[in-house]
């Protein structure tokens, strides 16, 4: 998939500067999660219900798996303040700790985390990111998936929902990462992660690369969307998302795409902060 990039799109769509909610030792439990290796994102604070979330500018990803996403920002040792996402070591690989998201989730030691990466999907920074299988390819920068996350909420909207937060913030992860993909509508698994509703969404993405040997022709954005539950008499609540956009075909035998499995993995290590 693409490199990382920084578009602002105008919108109903906002940064959930909300307070954190209350802690619970829960683990994120999945029926069953089938992954088509995609990309996840956080969402935004907002009630269930009916209306359709705003049209969505998306990632773009493309070669077998899709362009990978060259980090905007330089690769540095990360920063412990409150507000900033934090990497440690742990027995299963390394916890990447997002305070802006309220959400934390664990990667595979092939994976490589990036602190200070941010990118802007539909006017909100998603951060905390970490990136799998990065290579060069006729002269541009490409990684198989990458994992950010994000805290959002949509005020112009008070009835959307999980599933609509979930769908408007695949497209726009697809459309961005994949240059001229098109981009299914999402299945959804229900899900809890530490007591808290949440869903799983997993789009299909159907590239056009222009370059088959260094780009995706098949890839996925999976998101995990979970409701933090702490809507106020003038706030609407916010949605946590943790977004993985993975290739699926294509593109260069090394490195290699991931499985279901392996994205399911790093889906199922959520926690909320």
């Amino acid at each position: 998939m693409t490199g990382w990039q920084g578009e602002h799109q105008p919108g109903g769509w906002q940064q959930a500067g909300l307070p954190r909610p209350s802690r619970t030792p829960a683990v994120l439990s999945i029926a069953a999660i089938i992954v088509i290796v995609g990309t996840v994102i956080t969402i935004v604070l907002v009630n269930r219900g009916g209306g359709s979330p705003d049209p969505i500018a998306g990632p773009q990803s493309s070669t077998s798996r899709p362009p990978s996403t060259r980090l905007s920002s330089s690769s540095r040792p990360p920063t412990f303040r409150s507000t900033a996402p934090t990497t440690t070591r742990s027995p299963n690989g390394r916890t990447v700790d997002n305070a802006e998201s309220r959400i934390s989730f664990t990667i595979p030691g092939d994976w490589r985390p990036d602190p200070a990466a941010k990118v802007d999907v539909r006017g909100v920074n998603f951060s905390g990111a970490a990136a799998y299988g990065a290579y060069e390819c006729g002269g541009a920068g490409y990684t198989r998936a990458f994992a950010v996350s994000a805290a959002v909420q949509n005020p112009t909207d008070k009835d959307v929902s999980l599933e609509k937060t979930a769908t408007t913030f695949t497209a726009a992860f697809g459309e961005k990462y994949y240059p001229n993909a098109k981009v299914a509508e999402p299945a959804f698994r229900n899900a809890r992660v530490d007591g808290k509703q949440a869903v799983l969404a997993v789009a299909k993405v159907t590239p056009a690369p222009k370059n088959a040997a260094c780009e995706a022709d098949a890839g996925e954005v999976a998101i995990l969307a979970v409701d933090l539950d702490n809507a106020t008499a003038t706030r609407p609540r916010g949605i946590a998302l943790l977004v993985i956009a993975a290739d699926l075909s294509g593109g260069p035998n090394t490195p290699g795409t991931l499985s279901a499995p392996a994205i399911e993995s790093v889906l199922s290590s959520a926690h909320i902060r």
